[in-house]
């Protein structure tokens, strides 16, 4: 793996304080650096189910070699 970006997307909790160790486990899981992975978060902006805190969202893409 090349490196992985990663959003979620929740209106809560809030995702950002938690994101190192989200970043330290996946690295961790995939055995890469930590430094290949990326991790970030946004709202819905109250829209939809995942703006009403019904769910949590998250996309992720990995480049591979």
């Amino acid at each position: 793996m090349v490196n992985m970006d990663i959003t979620v997307i929740a209106e809560r909790p809030k995702v950002m304080p938690q994101a190192p160790r989200i970043k330290s486990r996946i690295a961790e899981v995939l055995k890469v650096d930590s430094d290949r992975i990326s991790v970030k978060a946004t709202t819905n902006e109250n829209l939809g189910a995942l703006g009403r805190a019904e769910g949590i969202a998250c996309f992720a893409v990995a480049t591979v070699s």
